[in-house]
């Protein structure tokens, strides 16, 4: 996957729309928008944290639930459904499904996903890459616990 340049823009033109965005007073879900460009133009790790924590705040407000993650085609095209909404608080749920599917499906989900530039993609992506790596570990150790049970049987 290639990573997309982007430009950093000078003080000003980050300007007025990222300074709405941290006004107090604003509901949670207006000030989304703003953060998030903000966050795209700078690549701020505390415009992540901060982004995170207002989502995880609006969505302990209004759970959603959770996306299937198996191969099954309705859960699949459930997923792509819920994509299109591009709705940023459905991230989390996105992410955490995309595992389900051919690697064909997962691959082209992920790819669909980096195109949000979300700042939990990274670390969506790494769970999703560790829960890879556990689910194989554990095969291996399984088959090795049955040869030597088998050898000293």
């Amino acid at each position: 996957m290639a990573r997309r340049s982007v430009a950093k823009p000078t003080s000003g033109e980050v300007g007025s729309a990222s300074l709405a965005a941290l006004d107090p007073s604003a509901p949670f879900t207006s000030l989304l928008p703003g953060l998030f460009e903000g966050w795209r133009a700078r690549r701020q790790p505390t415009v992540a944290r901060l982004v995170e924590a207002i989502s995880a705040a609006l969505l302990a407000e209004a759970p959603r639930p959770l996306l299937g993650a198996s191969k099954k085609a309705s859960e699949r095209e459930l997923w792509w459904a819920v994509h299109e909404t591009r709705d940023v608080l459905d991230f989390p749920r996105l992410m955490a499904a995309a595992r389900g599917g051919s690697q064909q499906q997962v691959r082209a989900q992920v790819e669909a996903l980096a195109e949000w530039q979300h700042p939990a993609f990274a670390a969506g992506l790494l769970s999703l890459l560790e829960g890879v790596f556990e689910r194989r570990m554990r095969a291996r150790l399984s088959g090795m616990k049955a040869a030597l049970e088998a050898a000293l049987g």
